[in-house]
Formats: structure tokens, sequence, C-alpha cells
């Protein structure tokens, strides 16, 4: 399938638009210069867009002079609880200053601005285009971590997403335990790490043939949104996709 570019030009109202820029001078997303697209002229050559050649399943990039199968290693050894993982953008560069700005700058207008990249992902993969989800369900944070920083940054992704697709945003998940970062671990490690970390909302814990969209900002090792795909598959969801605005590899 041919992909189309990304647009970079934030979905606002023109006249929003206008009113917004004359009292806060648009900034790049990623090097903070005046900018009115997402990311100025500089920092968009800079992004990486992930595109085929990629696994269908998790969506890991291939190379593309040397992969020889749709599904890698990793998913062919064990199948995940969903049916495709896709990501927009490769975690570095702009993209990931971006990120750690929206995430630990509290620049949570951001979201509004990012969240376009997830429904053109959307759009031009193929497994994507033809999902239909009844609901986006965010990857949620442990209450600590959620108190902490003030709020969930995939929450604020899920929402600006569920806007403009006109699809709801069901917080489903509970995380019981704030879990060790990922990097550093085996494969192993990762899935235990994370293994009983989330349960379902005990009001909503019947998803019985739901279509579940899980929304996070980065996949890092893949373990975390395996582990709410399985928790989510086990409440009786029958199809489940997940979607991040970036990939650590």
């Amino acid at each position: 399938m041919k992909s189309r570019p990304f647009a970079l030009q934030p979905a606002f109202h023109p006249a929003w638009n206008a009113f917004l820029d004359a009292l806060f001078p648009p900034r790049c997303a990623g090097c903070f210069e005046w900018s009115r697209d997402v990311f100025c002229a500089r920092c968009t050559l800079q992004l990486r867009p992930i595109d085929a050649p990629l696994c269908e399943s998790c969506g890991a990039p291939f190379d593309p002079l040397a992969y020889c199968a749709s599904i890698c290693v990793q998913c062919r050894e064990k199948t995940p609880s969903f049916l495709a993982a896709r990501s927009a953008f490769h975690f570095e560069g702009p993209l990931r200053e971006a990120v750690h700005r929206f995430k630990y700058r509290e620049k949570t207008a951001l979201a509004a601005r990012l969240a376009p990249f997830l429904a053109q992902t959307m759009a031009r993969d193929a497994a994507l285009s033809e999902f239909r989800p009844q609901a986006l369900v965010p990857v949620p944070l442990h209450g600590a971590r959620h108190k902490k920083r003030g709020f969930n940054q995939s929450a604020l992704l899920a929402r600006e997403l569920g806007a403009s697709l006109g699809v709801p945003v069901a917080e489903l998940l509970k995380r019981t335990r704030d879990t060790p970062p990922q990097v550093g671990l085996n494969r192993k490690q990762r899935a235990a790490n994370v293994r009983g970390a989330f349960v379902m909302d005990a009001a909503r814990s019947d998803q019985k043939g739901a279509r579940i969209l899980l929304i996070d900002d980065v996949y890092t090792t893949g373990a975390t949104l395996r582990e709410c795909a399985r928790v989510l598959k086990k409440a009786g969801a029958s199809e489940i996709c997940a979607l991040t605005l970036a990939r650590l590899k």
C-alpha cells in the first residue's frame, strides 16, 4: 500500500487558530522555535515515520534489504493478543523532544497537535484503516504516578483522537503496580515486570465482543501493550489493535 505523506498542520478551526496565534505565537514541538506547523521545516526533515516493511502483527520495522517474512520472530514465538500494533514515528530527534516536553514539562496542549499523527497513521496503514473500534482505551498510569504528573498523557492523546474519529474513550483498565522501566530488561523479564500489573475496571469488566483500540504514547518493548491486550481479551474483547505516537525500536 502506497503511503501518503504526513500533513503537519494541526486540526483546529482557522478562526480559533488565528486567535491562539495572536495570544501565543505557535512554536515547533521539537526545537521550540517559532513555527505555525507542528514541527518547523528543519525538524520535519528529521522525523522518521515508520512505514513498510514491518511486522504485520506488532509493527516492528524490518530492514528493507533483509526482511523475508511478514511476522517478526517475537510474534512468531508468542502471538500477541492484539491483531496489530502500529506507531507513527521512530522515538528520536524532534519527536522525542516533543514527547518529553508533553509528558515531563506539562505541555499538555501538545496532545491536540500530536494526536492528528495518530489519525494519519491509522488512515495510511492497511490493517488499521479497516479497523472500526468501538472504543479507544488509553494505557493507564499507576495512581501514584498519575497524581504526581497530574495527567495521563495516553488519555489526553486518546481524547483528541477520539474527538476526531467520533469514537468514545473508555478508561477500562487500571494499573495496580507502579512497574519499573522496561528498558534494560530481557524479553522474559519485561513480560514478568508487567504481568498482573493491569486489571479491568470492576464496573466495566464485561467487554464481550468489543472492538478496542489501545492508545499509548511510546511503544518501548511491547510488553505493556501485550499485557493490556491480554487483560482486555480475557474480559471478552473480540478484536484489539494498538496505536502509539512513537516506537523506541
